[in-house]
């Protein structure tokens, strides 16, 4: 007797565009578990589980279909953003004997990622060109203020930057503090500017300006700058921040070209976030918006990156002080 024709439960195709094949994997194998996720924007993940071996391993598409491991319920070479993490707990539920993690423990993860966030995006800061037309920048650990060139007022002429110094108006996102800074540092091929609230050759600040400024700080969370060249031997994945305010994932792509590297990025990389920064995973900037996915570029990714620890200068990733 012939058996019934089963129709597939399931279709869906690859979305993604990097040339990689997605594995061959038979949904209808019972000694696997299979599970799908799809992100907001189509970036397409698979769970796979053996039971006769219990290796699990994650596919990710934005990752070129490359096969991670999964350890303890922790993905090996792989950053995931919050909702990934809560799929992979559940996954992880759904194929052990006793569950891995509790619901509370599940949320508690979750807690220290979204908090996490949150404490980065209080070292962003807005950087006005013109009235109607900004930037973005963040505050360093070492009391400064990165954007990029391009977000100033006007270029900077090298010869006359100590003597006449540009003044730029710098305020947080929710707009409790504005104030002045000046332009310490600027290198117009990177596209990396220092903001500082004095300069090489003394010009300063008013007392007023400098404690408005001081507040600025102070209300804020200065993030650490990755000081050694990034190893992009591996594509790595970032963290970016939106004009919607949010922050999202993206791969980065390293094509030898330093100081910029490109990147894969959502749709919401859009003009106004020229300055912001790229972080890691850990949490330390590699580099800051210079374009974002408006505007082409040579392999038709989304952005590009100048890495700082490539365009700042040595007195600056040594301790963010010219003066030593």
């Amino acid at each position: 007797m012939n058996q019934p024709v089963r129709m597939p439960l399931f279709t869906v195709s690859n979305h993604h565009v990097s040339g990689e094949e997605p594995p061959e994997i038979d949904g209808d194998d019972p000694n696997t578990y299979h599970s799908y996720f799809e992100k907001r924007y189509g970036e397409q993940s698979l769970f796979v589980f053996r039971r006769d071996s219990k290796e699990a391993t994650l596919y990710s598409g934005d990752a070129g279909w490359t096969a991670f491991p999964v350890v303890d319920g922790q993905v090996t070479g792989l950053v995931l953003a919050p909702e990934e993490a809560i799929w992979l707990s559940a996954c992880m539920m759904g194929v052990a004997e006793k569950s891995l993690l509790s619901p509370a423990e599940v949320a508690s993860n979750l807690e220290v990622e979204l908090s996490q966030l949150q404490q980065w995006e209080r070292g962003l800061v807005i950087v006005e060109k013109e009235p109607n037309n900004c930037g973005m920048g963040f505050i360093t650990d070492f009391g400064e203020i990165i954007t990029a060139a391009h977000c100033l007022p006007r270029l900077p002429d090298p010869a006359d930057l100590g003597f006449d110094p540009i003044a730029v108006t710098v305020r947080t996102l929710d707009g409790k503090f504005e104030t002045t800074w000046l332009v310490q540092y600027a290198d117009v091929v990177g596209d990396v500017a220092l903001l500082t609230q004095q300069t090489v050759f003394s010009k300063r600040l008013s007392d007023r300006k400098r404690e408005e400024a001081e507040r600025l700080i102070e209300s804020g969370y200065g993030l650490p700058i990755r000081r050694r060249n990034p190893e992009f031997d591996a594509q790595e994945n970032v963290w970016l921040y939106t004009v919607d305010r949010r922050w999202i994932q993206a791969r980065l792509h390293t094509l030898g070209l330093l100081p910029h590297h490109e990147m894969e990025a959502p749709e919401e990389v859009k003009s106004g976030t020229s300055g912001s920064p790229v972080l890691s995973a850990s949490g330390e900037v590699i580099g800051i918006i210079t374009s974002s996915n408006e505007m082409p570029t040579p392999i038709g990714c989304k952005a590009t990156m100048a890495c700082l620890a490539t365009t700042l200068p040595v007195w600056c990733l040594a301790n963010g002080k010219w003066w030593g």
